[in-house]
């Protein structure tokens, strides 16, 4: 049975609305869940602590360890007590550059204000936080804060020259096509601006970071409530000043009586109600030694973060903190934190925490860079001559998939036919000539009728797709006109990952942008960005294609009729 216990939560890097800080670039709301048995030795704990290394404080705070690495030890000590009393620490902790680009993408990609977009994007939390990344990685400190400023005091005009700032900038720094559907929302900037100044629903706090991490970290204790993991009987929150009524009153907001839940793809849950949460309080940290432990606990997870950033090498005693921080963002079940950063943060993380234990116990051979991914394709890829820190990233090996293709297919069990040489070497095969597979479908001597099916629409290849998946057990060759040899299982991969980016980028109506029709010398032509990041123009009647760096540089190769 799930221990009783009592949360008490407090925070780091608090700056209210003001977003975009560099002396403050993490949000940290962290908190202990102390069983009730616990709470008087946990208490003397802290104490204890703040006697030895804050005497002269009313409180104890974590700046009062993080002046060597003598007091490190100290915390390091402070943490494996209260592990030891079976305190289990919570925290989320948000990169705030990270959520000003990805509240761009909530403003200025909404199908309801921007035509150009879909109902899908509302959905695919995957591609939100593609763009987002896109934008943090892309767009300067000044036009990020530009439209946090823009939101914070919500006017036409202030949107309508943040909008025209972030088209400029990602025109230039990101990708032309991301900067076309961000155009579309530019006619209802007014709309869009009374919509963000008519939310005053909580107050002040609406427009800060602290009321959806609160949110959010009440979700998370609710959901451990729910999953058994935890029996919270209260949650005691640090006081906050002008948001502590707010905080009151989002909490009552969610006691209601209601049912139901929202799953994100992404595996967070918004719930309807609060169960398992029954009481909120606000109390003062001077007071309650153990919200004083959640305050050493969230500057801690604030203080990893900033070196992680920064690229500093963690220390010996660092990388013994960053064992309870990284467990607990890899840990899925039951899950106790939640991180809402870019994945150039997170690759920080790996590289100064995760990598080096991995190599201090031998596994450095393990840590290799992904030669293929089996993820989705991205929407909006960065340009092919992107560089990474080892240099050059070396050109993905590559077979030009150009419908239709034509294959031998059984009329009574209807699938693929799998040759076999001399009862050996199966392969499936493929031909893009109608001739070329009925030739195959009259020579060869079948066990049932044959006939020749064409793939070459959208909804052909799906199906396409699913005949060669079934045939994989059977072979994992795949012969394309006799000559072409490849691995059927890498191709079907990179066949369904493609397929899947075209369902998806017509979903969020990213594809009006992504794809463009031209007309030349009254031909039809398609000229589109790849996964790769180059971009491929095909001919409408013949099917050729053309792919360079840019969109004019396959139309012009295909005006020349050059490869």
């Amino acid at each position: 049975m799930a221990k009783s216990v009592t949360i008490y939560c407090d925070e780091s890097g608090n700056t209210g609305a003001n977003y975009v800080d560099k002396q403050q670039p993490f949000y940290v709301l962290a908190g202990w869940a102390v069983p009730k048995s616990a709470i008087a030795a946990a208490s003397t704990v802290v104490e204890r602590a703040r006697q030895q290394y804050s005497r002269q404080s009313r409180e104890l705070k974590v700046a009062a360890f993080t002046r060597g690495e003598s007091a490190k030890n100290g915390l390091l000590a402070l943490f494996d007590t209260l592990l030891g009393l079976d305190c289990v620490p919570l925290f989320l902790a948000a990169e705030k550059r990270y959520c000003v680009a990805g509240k761009i993408v909530e403003t200025f990609l909404d199908p309801p204000t921007n035509p150009k977009m879909r109902n899908g994007i509302t959905w695919d939390t995957d591609a939100k936080q593609e763009i987002a990344n896109l934008l943090h990685d892309g767009l300067s400190d000044a036009t990020l804060n530009r439209f946090a400023e823009s939101y914070r005091d919500p006017t036409p005009a202030a949107f309508a020259a943040s909008l025209r700032t972030i088209i400029r900038a990602v025109r230039r720094h990101v990708s032309t096509e991301l900067a076309a559907a961000l155009e579309g929302s530019a006619a209802n900037t007014a709309k869009i601006a009374k919509a963000e100044a008519a939310i005053a629903f909580w107050g002040a706090v609406d427009k800060s970071l602290n009321l959806p991490v609160l949110i959010s970290f009440l979700m998370t204790v609710e959901r451990l409530g729910r999953e058994g993991a935890l029996q919270p009987t209260k949650l005691v929150h640090d006081e906050q000043g002008a948001y502590q009524d707010a905080y009151k009153k989002v909490f009552t907001h969610f006691r209601r009586d209601a049912s139901g839940k929202v799953v994100w793809p992404n595996g967070a849950v918004l719930y309807a109600a609060l169960k398992h949460i029954p009481q909120f309080e606000i109390a003062t940290s001077h007071s309650q030694p153990l919200i004083q432990a959640a305050d050493v606990l969230a500057g801690t997870v604030n203080y990893l973060l900033r070196q992680a950033a920064l690229n500093i090498k963690a220390s010996p005693i660092d990388m013994a903190l960053s064992r309870m921080v990284v467990h607990a963002m890899l840990t899925s079940s039951p899950r106790t934190t939640w991180m809402v950063a870019s994945n150039s943060l997170l690759r920080a993380i790996g590289r100064t925490y995760v990598a080096p234990a991995m190599k201090h116990r031998g596994s450095a051979s393990q840590i290799q860079p992904a030669a293929h991914s089996e993820g989705e394709a991205p929407l909006l890829p960065g340009s092919p001559g992107a560089t990474t820190a080892q240099g050059q990233l070396a050109p993905p090996r590559r077979y030009d998939f150009r419908p239709p293709f034509y294959g031998v297919v059984g009329t009574h069990h209807p699938g693929l036919m799998v040759l076999h040489e001399d009862g050996r070497n199966a392969a499936v095969v493929l031909f893009t000539r109608r001739q070329q597979a009925n030739w195959l479908r009259t020579a060869h001597k079948w066990s049932e009728p044959q006939t020749v099916m064409r793939f070459r629409s959208a909804r052909e290849l799906v199906q396409l797709v699913a005949m060669l998946e079934a045939v994989q057990p059977y072979t994992n060759r795949l012969v394309i006109d006799g000559k072409h040899h490849l691995d059927l299982r890498a191709t079907v991969a990179g066949l369904r990952q493609s397929l899947v980016r075209v369902f998806r980028l017509t979903a969020t109506g990213l594809v009006r942008t992504v794809l463009t029709r031209h007309r030349i010398r009254g031909e039809r032509v398609l000229s589109m960005l790849a996964a790769d990041g180059t971009y491929v123009a095909v001919r409408h009647q013949s099917g050729r294609l053309y792919r360079g760096k840019t969109r004019a540089a396959v139309i012009a190769a295909l005006k020349r009729g050059g490869k």
